[in-house]
């Protein structure tokens, strides 16, 4: 262990110089290390080669700083891990745009296409909803469109909380099982 920490440290003292020959043998020593390590974390194999091939990049851009006195082996994989989380933060940015241009598209004909849907939809609840006696009709247009709680619907109503949750529990089975023939057909 302490013959291959010498070489390693006799290595990065040749790399610091520019040396390429030191640099192939740190590539060997570490290459398949930090892509089983990079793997843990990422499990895309283009991304793990492409992080690896950074680490590296960065090694050499930067070999004139490595520390002597530090393990080299904890700042190659600290530069690793960075990266790591480098790539999750930019993954997760990339969610977040796509999220963002999804849901504020300036694609006016998808606007309406859905402004369509939704309209033809809340026709085929109307028409159900008719079909419903009409205190029902009215306990559940109170809960769901107006927004109003069961408890002051209750109050309005002048009946308990209890009825005004059956009432709408039998009109969600109702709307389902209607709905349902609808769509299918």
């Amino acid at each position: 262990m302490q013959n291959n920490k010498a070489r390693i440290k006799k290595h990065v003292n040749f790399l610091k110089k520019g040396n390429i020959s030191a640099f192939n043998e740190i590539y060997n020593i570490y290459s398949e290390k930090l892509l089983y390590f990079t793997y843990g974390y990422i499990h895309s194999k283009d991304d793990v080669e492409n992080i690896v091939q950074e680490v590296f990049m960065k090694i050499w851009e930067r070999r004139r700083e490595i520390d002597n006195d530090l393990s080299f082996e904890s700042y190659i994989f600290k530069i690793t891990f960075n990266l790591i989380l480098k790539y999750y933060r930019k993954s997760e940015r990339e969610r977040n745009y796509i999220k963002y241009l999804y849901y504020n598209s300036e694609d006016e004909d998808y606007k309406t296409l859905n402004e369509i849907e939704y309209s033809s939809f809340m026709e085929l609840v109307d028409k159900a909803l008719e079909k419903q006696p009409a205190r029902r009709r009215s306990i559940f247009k109170m809960s769901r469109f107006d927004y109003i709680s069961n408890k002051d619907i209750a109050s309005r109503l002048n009946i308990s909380k209890r009825t005004v949750e059956n009432q709408i529990s039998k009109t969600q089975e109702f709307l389902r099982s209607e709905l349902k023939s609808i769509i299918i057909s």
